[in-house]
């Protein structure tokens, strides 16, 4: 069977790397389509819905060719920060990164050091997590060597009457930034569930976990953190996890540079950023509901106070909650109540 790989070269003031996709011919043809030949902007790509374009400098050059598939997949290196800096090609994120071997949490480390005034953009790295966390105080499964783990502190300086937009906003667009990185450099079709999960298929790839708080200065910032299920093997999972989450290597059958998944992450993601500090968030938004699998679906949701709720989940307000209408109708002739969510555990559903 013939494959196509793609190979994608970013320039952006100076700098240049590259990106390889192996396609198949139905996905080769829609990467065409969405890449126009011979030369486009990043933001277009990326964030085609967004029409970024005029605020950035980057462009992709694309040259395809044909190869025979061999089946073969390079075993995976482990993160250095020279391969990182190497791809990096961002204007503030990451440009300070502390790379761990193991940790408890990246969360709490990048907390710790927001707390003592780290710079904007600052990124916290590891192989490994004892104590990683996820939503709602789950814990987050973290194996060495196989998967991505970042934080990100966030200091950006929000007017006070946009600062809700901003928190309500953060998490998804920065699940929209990962989907769209996971696609560019894995050529994995993502899609994201309200509020931030990753899925490929039906199963959970990757997921955020927002944290906020007040610096030594009395300067607010934001926490960004995200774990990503890459090279690993959905046997080698906790049981209570194998029908619920997948990797990447599990849906491709192939390896993905993580360092590069990172740098990808943190050059869409200062996209996002700026855009919604710049023009709010209703790009971003319409960006979203395009991604979000949740939207025309029925849901279960469990509420902070234990409560379940299941309905059609109709859209995403301009506030980033999700808006979800009763269902089965009520049969005594009442309208149907209407919950918009902003923080609940989500189903999505067969029907």
């Amino acid at each position: 069977m013939k494959k196509a790989e793609v190979e994608v070269k970013v320039e952006n003031g100076g700098s240049a790397y590259g990106v390889r996709h192996h396609l198949c011919a139905a996905s080769f043809r829609s990467f065409r389509q969405m890449v126009p030949d011979p030369v486009c902007s990043n933001a277009r790509v990326t964030w085609s819905v967004l029409d970024c374009a005029r605020r950035t400098s980057t462009f992709l050059s694309c040259a395809f060719r044909e190869q025979e598939d061999d089946q073969v997949t390079r075993p995976f290196s482990p993160l250095s920060l020279d391969a990182i800096r190497n791809t990096l090609a961002t204007q503030a994120l990451g440009h300070r990164i502390e790379l761990r071997d193991h940790i408890d949490s990246t969360n709490r480390e990048a907390v710790a050091l927001a707390h003592a005034g780290v710079e904007h953009g600052t990124v916290i790295v590891a192989e490994s997590q004892t104590e990683g966390r996820g939503r709602l105080s789950r814990q987050w499964f973290s194996p060495p060597g196989v998967n991505l783990y970042c934080s990100i502190v966030i200091r950006k300086p929000i007017r006070h009457d946009r600062l809700a937009e901003w928190l309500s906003w953060l998490p998804l667009l920065t699940a929209l930034a990962a989907a769209e990185s996971i696609e560019l450099v894995a050529a994995a079709g993502v899609a994201v569930k309200w509020p931030n999960d990753m899925l490929l298929g039906e199963r959970k790839v990757g997921g955020i976990l927002c944290e906020s708080g007040t610096g030594a200065r009395s300067e607010p910032f934001q926490v960004i953190g995200m774990g990503l299920n890459v090279n690993g093997d959905r046997s080698e999972f906790p049981e209570d996890l194998r029908e619920t989450a997948t990797t990447i290597y599990q849906e491709t059958g192939r390896r993905v540079e993580r360092h590069r998944l990172l740098t990808q992450f943190l050059h869409e993601l200062e996209a996002c950023l700026v855009e919604c500090e710049s023009r709010g968030s209703e790009r971003i938004a319409l960006a979203y509901r395009q991604r979000c699998s949740t939207i025309g679906k029925h849901v279960k949701a469990t509420l902070t106070d234990g409560k379940e709720f299941v309905g059609l989940a109709e859209t995403i307000e301009p506030d980033g909650a999700l808006r979800v209408i009763q269902r089965p109708l009520p049969t005594d002739g009442r309208p149907p109540e209407i919950q918009r969510l902003r923080v609940a555990d989500i189903i999505h559903l067969r029907t």
